[in-house]
């Protein structure tokens, strides 16, 4: 799926479809990278860009691109990772 920014001119192709295996890759890839620390919430952002490359659901984007990234677009795009893992959970009505 395409997300988009006009305001930051971002645009970025994000898995869809997530599966159980692409969430556990994700979480097992963010815990990895957290460790035991606390973090920041730029610090938190940063992992869950680098998480979801890590699982591949970034197409064109390398871990080495987040710490060149405007901290606003790290901002957004980690909220749509976040949106899109969030959706993965939702239970359609019967």
């Amino acid at each position: 799926m395409k997300v988009e920014h006009e305001g930051l001119k971002l645009e970025y192709e994000l898995k869809d479809d997530l599966r159980q295996r692409d969430i556990e890759a994700f979480f097992k890839a963010r815990r990895e990278m957290r460790g035991d620390e606390s973090l920041s919430g730029p610090e938190h952002n940063g992992v869950v860009i680098r998480a979801a490359i890590k699982s591949g659901w970034l197409a064109d984007v390398k871990d080495d691109d987040v710490g060149d990234m405007h901290p606003a677009a790290v901002t957004w795009l980690a909220g749509e990772i976040q949106t899109a893992v969030a959706a993965a959970f939702e239970v359609p009505g019967e």
